[in-house]
């Protein structure tokens, strides 16, 4: 049996060609070639809940491949080294799959608007939601099966504060497509099922996630391509659904944190989006999920690299400080800045559980052995940077997008 012939056995999705007709009261007005009425073509999901699925010896392979990175991971994590990048590891996740739906900022800029929330641009603040929304997202995993309304919920925190909010956690009621005009789905790229279809197929996509029969990472990356087929929501839909991801590893036991996925998807972007839409238009399952489970066990590799480099960072602290500073305070504090590489005296000192004045005194330590830099002016409401952090973050996410799968080497 060939892989197309794996494929045929995915129920395949139905296109029905349709007429638009634009609203010419509108302001602006569509551009001219849109005004007159014209035929597009909609795309309806299968529905998935009982599908049967079969998996080629290829497909296979690669999927053992991944599912042994992930354990690997999870071991290294029983090691210490997972505890320290966790946190690192779900920001670039929120980055990367921000920055596939083209919001950017960097991780500085992140912590900056974390830890003082006044200096916030728009996107930092959209990115801190996909953050929050991803672990609202696995929160909700583990403590019960996916629902559209834990769906709904995810949407509402990536939606809170932003331009988005009116619409937050509220299914559309109009049709939405993935083109390049504001007015229809003229030339669009791919347009999703009518309104009146998306609480059905959502229901038929949480019956599919709370199977048991699947490995996990397939069952993962089939919850996330039907979900953006369905595209529930007026927007975010990407964002929502790569939060599904982790929702679905976690449910299913099989990681333990996060496994930066959507980094890799992110520095293969224009391959990513070929195979989603093969699966989206033609049904291709086995093509999507050989996609999907590479880009798997490259995020496990990579991730695991990751907290072996951080953990040595932070050794490489400890000796920095010497025997002078090495009080167990300022050695709690060390850990912490990795989740917190911009810091205030109030965030260090809530961490490890001293007066403001200590953790002031033990900042201060560490700007004189060069592990923080204080980024503010004057003596009131200071706030250090740990640099090196912001280095790493970067150095990874350029090997990520090499497609580089050694250690990373931090310069001496």
């Amino acid at each position: 049996m060939t892989t197309s012939q794996y494929s045929s056995t995915w129920p395949r999705p139905t296109v029905e060609e349709r007429t638009w007709r634009s609203d010419l009261t509108a302001y602006p007005k569509p551009p001219r070639v849109e005004r007159d009425p014209y035929l597009y073509a909609i795309t309806i999901p299968p529905e998935i809940a009982g599908a049967q699925l079969l998996l080629p010896g290829p497909t296979t392979a690669l999927l053992e491949q991944a599912s042994q990175a992930v354990t690997n991971l999870n071991r290294s994590a029983g090691a210490g080294h997972y505890e320290l990048v966790a946190g690192p590891l779900l920001r670039s996740e929120a980055v990367a799959s921000s920055k596939i739906e083209g919001l950017r900022a960097s991780h500085r800029a992140l912590a900056e608007a974390r830890e003082v929330p006044g200096v916030a641009k728009a996107n930092a603040v959209a990115i801190l939601n996909n953050v929050r929304a991803m672990e609202k997202a696995i929160d909700l995993a583990q403590q019960g099966p996916l629902t559209i309304d834990t769906i709904r919920d995810v949407h509402g925190c990536l939606a809170a504060g932003t331009s988005l909010e009116p619409h937050a956690g509220r299914l559309r009621d109009q049709q939405n497509w993935i083109g390049p005009s504001n007015h229809g789905p003229y030339n669009a790229l791919y347009v999703p099922p009518p309104a009146q279809l998306v609480e059905r197929l959502l229901d038929d996509l949480v019956r599919f996630a709370g199977r048991t029969d699947i490995p996990a990472i397939v069952q993962a990356g089939i919850v996330h391509a039907q979900f953006e087929a369905i595209h529930p929501f007026v927007d975010g839909n990407g964002r929502v659904g790569r939060t599904l991801i982790h929702a679905v590893l976690r449910r299913r036991g099989l990681s333990s944190r996060v496994v930066p996925i959507s980094t890799v998807l992110a520095s293969r972007r224009e391959e990513y989006f070929s195979a989603l839409a093969q699966f989206q238009r033609d049904g291709e399952v086995v093509a999507w999920t050989d996609h999907f489970t590479v880009a798997t066990a490259a995020a496990a590799r990579h991730a695991e690299d990751l907290g072996v480099e951080i953990t040595e960072l932070v050794e490489d602290w400890r000796a920095r400080i010497g025997r002078r500073h090495a009080d167990a305070a300022t050695g709690d504090l060390l850990p912490a800045l990795v989740q917190h590489p911009v810091i205030s005296a109030a965030t260090a000192a809530q961490r490890i559980g001293v007066t403001g004045q200590s953790s002031r005194r033990i900042l201060g330590d560490l700007e004189q052995a060069g592990v923080v830099r204080q980024i503010t002016a004057g003596r009131r409401n200071r706030v250090w940077a740990v640099d090196e952090v912001f280095d790493l973050l970067d150095r990874f996410e350029h090997t990520v997008a090499a497609g580089g799968d050694g250690t990373l080497t931090r310069p001496a």
